[in-house]
């Protein structure tokens, strides 16, 4: 609790965890969390609610809990595949994402059984 505590005393980053950020960039990893800042909204032709299903996404890949983004994904009120329609994706990411793979990948989501995921 005390090293959580001390990290809200101090936001700043260290030195190593800059150089770690940059190297994710130069590298072309974007990084796994996405920062909801909403600037994709309305960028997608379909209307596809892209920042709820990074969120889903964050909670599969990153957190591995499969059932928050499936109840995540769900909130979106996607009922298939939203980018399998689309050549190319409009959608530019603030943080470099890819949002057409992403969503992509996070669709696949609504085919595993819940009593499998629970």
């Amino acid at each position: 609790m005390e090293l959580d505590l001390s990290v809200m005393e101090d936001p700043e980053l260290t030195p190593a965890e800059e150089l770690d950020l940059k190297e994710d960039q130069r590298m072309g990893r974007a990084g796994l969390y996405c920062d909801h800042c909403a600037k994709c909204t309305g960028e997608c032709p379909r209307g596809v609610e892209i920042p709820t299903l990074m969120r889903s996404y964050m909670y599969a890949y990153g957190y591995r809990n499969l059932a928050a983004a499936k109840e995540t994904f769900e909130l979106a009120g996607m009922t298939e595949v939203p980018c399998a329609e689309c050549g190319t994706c409009l959608v530019k990411c603030t943080m470099g994402f890819d949002v057409k793979k992403r969503i992509g990948d996070i669709a696949r989501i609504q085919n595993v059984a819940d009593d499998f995921i629970i």
